[in-house]
């Protein structure tokens, strides 16, 4: 075929041993190339944060699939409405035969840009192959939130158990250590909500430097967000008002929440992706009848995204 450089045959067969990392296109008919091209494309490290790639070097839309592979990483990037079926096939046996004991990497567009970690290649084919088979499935860009008692057998990530077992101490034994250590994560890492004297709407009053939502839409976002609050009394953007009622129950009846969220965001580098996060609002005390509350957020990228099931 013309452009093919070289034949599957000859690219580096999987092992542990490989300690360069091979980046390769799978092409509609089924034919491997090498593609160095593509190895900034798919870093993993950048992956396993569960963040959206960078802009694609490789059309999707074509039915190609693209793969890179180290001694630690199998990542799998693809467009499930658009892979052709020879490519499908090639794909789900490299996985299957790929070596025990490397982090896969699945990276799929559902309307968004998703990443999801296995340990297991049969796992990873299996997953790769019910998505692949899912056709022109195309997920409304919404949210979706599953809501859970807080207890420290549900949170999973240890930044947000910490926020909850600091804030407990705090709360119930009034302890001053646990109180100093709480405000100085809080002011880091998670956003406050809070209220004007004699006012039912919350809205974003502090935005930590290290909070997550930075790592998405950044100073800029930020700078916005705030401003608009400071300038037009009772001004939502798009994230508070749908989470003002919320907010405001955790506020008012002094009881901690915990959700699992998928949430589709559009990114200002145009892409969009979705990312699933665990999300703690804790309500903390402030001066007078002033309701507030501490949102802690951290990225869950182990879970698979719930396009071929109920969320």
């Amino acid at each position: 075929m013309m452009g093919l450089t070289r034949l599957t045959k000859d690219l580096p067969p999987f092992s542990n041993d490989n300690r360069y990392g091979v980046a390769s296109r799978i092409h509609s008919s089924g034919v491997e190339t090498l593609a160095m091209d593509l190895a900034p494309e798919l870093n993993p490290h950048i992956l396993n944060l569960s963040v959206t790639p960078i802009p694609a070097v490789l059309d999707y839309n074509q039915g190609g699939v693209a793969t890179y592979r180290d001694s630690y990483f199998f990542v799998v990037r693809w467009n499930p409405r658009s892979l052709g079926f020879r490519a499908a096939r090639f794909t789900e046996q490299r996985l299957r035969d790929a070596t025990p004991g490397k982090v896969i990497l699945l990276c799929y567009d559902m309307g968004g840009w998703c990443v999801e970690r296995l340990f297991s290649p049969k796992l990873a084919a299996d997953r790769f192959r019910d998505l692949s088979a899912a056709g022109n499935l195309m997920p409304l860009p919404t949210t979706f939130v599953r809501q859970i008692d807080p207890d420290a057998r549900n949170i999973v990530t240890p930044f947000v158990s910490l926020a909850f077992s600091l804030w407990r101490q705090m709360m119930n034994a009034n302890c001053q250590h646990a109180k100093d250590a709480f405000w100085r994560l809080a002011n880091k890492r998670a956003v406050l909500v809070s209220a004007d004297d004699d006012d039912e709407n919350l809205r974003l009053s502090y935005i930590g430097t290290q909070a997550p939502i930075l790592r998405y839409y950044g100073d800029v976002w930020k700078s916005e967000a705030l401003s608009v609050n400071a300038r037009k009394l009772g001004a939502h953007n798009r994230h508070e008002n749908r989470m003002s009622r919320e907010y405001r129950d955790v506020a008012h009846n002094f009881q901690p929440r915990l959700d699992f969220v998928v949430g589709h965001l559009d990114l200002p580098n145009g892409l969009s992706t979705w990312v699933q996060y665990q999300r703690l609002m804790l309500p903390v005390p402030s001066g007078g009848h002033v309701p507030a509350v501490q949102v802690f957020t951290d990225l869950l990228p182990n879970a698979s995204f719930p396009f071929l099931g109920n969320p």
